[in-house]
């Protein structure tokens, strides 16, 4: 089976989906199947640097005055045109979004460009992509020029617009399959587009475990960092964005100093964002310069080490209007180093946490509710070692990629086959 994969999310981009993406092409490596990756980022074995996602105005301008792009974009559209299973109304609000968005059919017909002399050259049986905007409609293109089923991995940002005149009602329509990461998001994403269950498939987020191993001791390892062993650590990672909720922590870290000086706690937040300098303002305005740590963007086997050192891990994440937590990866992988997780009770983390057993679901943005956790688990150490050891079972249980691959095998076959 060969297995076209279209993403802007391969490495070294970084993240809960990039994280997925990275992990396939190392599965695939390793089987019969052949995972042929398209991205912008580099060349390597099955991997070409074909596609283009920064476009400049100038950039834009050059392309549309291309002798050939005219051709290029009267071919698509007849590509287009001719397929039955598109409706009249479909292709009438096609016709206006690229009339209304010159830029992006401009991009589109630039990497179908880019891709089309080495697509004919190649065998592929189904065409993947990992995001639903311009790649998922540049996969439409492939997959009715090539006659080739089309898979789309949704992760929740992509397809929260809702809107009949939007080009996203075409795109999921003619796409074969969904692949999407847990029940919440098929859920709303039925909601939303109407989509039928034959054509979505759950596979959960997962991992490797032996690239999570760290052979250290809880103790060697603080003794390694400078971490007193009689500290309660807390850790956050993640990109650092409001919609994480990093600041949420930080007041709560405040108002527990406040309420007991002597409750030895410590916050360590692993990674960097746009927001990174107001968290820091934060920290420095409630003066606790000697209670929270940033560490910036740390290597994997690092960032494991601190995933191991800590007592509880904690991204009391919130929805926003177009803006939500699809699942969260740093809960499986914070279990796996048998500690305990908190999470607000909202998009895919109701189903990353089972509430009082791998760890806490709070109320969105909830303060108090959070407190009252951290409280709760700080003294009852014994509580937190039970509720790291459900997760650590409930991880290897359900999030092995070795078992995980095998489900997105299955899922390529029966949709080529379809």
């Amino acid at each position: 089976m060969n297995i076209l994969l279209l993403t802007f999310d391969f490495y070294p981009e970084k993240g809960g989906i990039s994280h997925t993406i990275n992990s396939m092409c190392k599965y695939f490596k390793n089987t019969d199947h052949n995972l042929i990756i398209l991205n912008p980022n580099f060349n390597g074995e099955n991997i070409h640097k074909l596609l283009d996602k920064t476009y400049t105005l100038r950039k834009i301008l050059n392309i549309s005055l291309r002798k050939r792009t005219p051709r290029q974009i009267i071919s698509i559209f007849r590509s287009l045109m001719k397929d039955k299973n598109i409706s009249l109304f479909q292709r009438i609000n096609l016709i206006l979004f690229f009339l209304l968005k010159p830029k992006t059919l401009i991009k589109i017909v630039d990497n179908f460009d880019k891709v089309y002399s080495f697509l004919k050259k190649s065998d592929f049986d189904v065409v993947v992509t990992s995001e639903s905007g311009n790649l998922l409609v540049l996969g439409i293109i492939i997959s009715k020029i090539f006659n080739k089923r089309l898979i789309s991995l949704a992760h929740g940002l992509d397809f929260l617009i809702k809107s009949y005149f939007s080009l996203k009602y075409f795109y999921f329509k003619n796409t074969d399959m969904f692949i999407l990461s847990n029940k919440w998001l098929k859920k709303v994403f039925q909601k939303i587009y109407n989509i039928s269950d034959e054509k979505i498939d759950i596979i959960n987020r997962g991992m490797f475990f032996e690239t999570y191993q760290i052979e250290e001791s809880k103790e060697t390892l603080r003794n390694k960092h400078n971490i007193p062993n009689n500290y309660f650590i807390l850790l956050g990672v993640g990109r650092h964005t409001k919609r994480k909720n990093f600041q949420l922590v930080i007041k709560a870290v405040k108002k527990i100093k406040d309420l007991d000086p002597a409750i030895k706690l410590k916050y360590y937040i692993i990674g960097e964002g746009e927001y990174t300098l107001e968290l820091k303002h934060l920290v420095l305005k409630y003066g606790l310069l000697n209670d929270i740590k940033f560490l910036g963007a740390l290597d994997n086997h690092t960032r494991n080490e601190y995933y191991k050192l800590s007592d509880l891990c904690l991204m009391p994440s919130i929805s926003k209007k177009n803006d939500i937590e699809g699942f969260g990866i740093v809960f499986i992988e914070a279990n796996y180093n048998k500690i305990p997780v908190i999470g607000s009770a909202s998009g895919g983390i109701v189903e990353a946490i089972s509430n009082g057993e791998n760890g806490f679901l709070i109320k969105p943005n909830n303060l108090d509710d959070l407190i009252q956790k951290i409280i709760h688990l700080y003294n009852n150490r014994d509580l937190c070692i039970q509720m790291g050891e459900i997760g650590y079972r409930r991880v290897v249980e359900n999030h092995d990629w070795d078992k995980i691959g095998k489900k997105y095998e299955e899922i390529f076959r029966k949709t080529i086959n379809f």
